[in-house]
């Protein structure tokens, strides 16, 4: 019985970007330090603007991240997404 490839994420993301292991976890890092500097702004945004207004641009930011993932190779421009 053939074996099927194991998918894993670090291994496919660093080779698209050409990171090592280190480089991937350092990109990783960068995004956990986004959500919580989102985490920090979240509450003043609230009281600011609607629900609705705010998960409409949550929206429309979380589609322009993952196209910008889905097609860059650069890690920089993929950290700052």
């Amino acid at each position: 019985m053939p074996t099927r490839p194991r998918f894993t994420p670090s291994c496919d993301a660093g080779q698209r970007l050409g990171l090592s292991g280190v480089g991937y976890g350092f990109l990783l890092t960068t995004f956990a330090v986004g959500g919580l500097l989102g985490t920090l702004i979240a509450p003043r945004l609230q009281r600011i603007f609607e629900a609705g207004a705010l998960l409409r641009a949550g929206l429309v930011v979380e589609v322009i991240t993952h196209t910008t993932l889905a097609i860059t190779t650069e890690p920089l421009v993929a950290a700052a997404s």
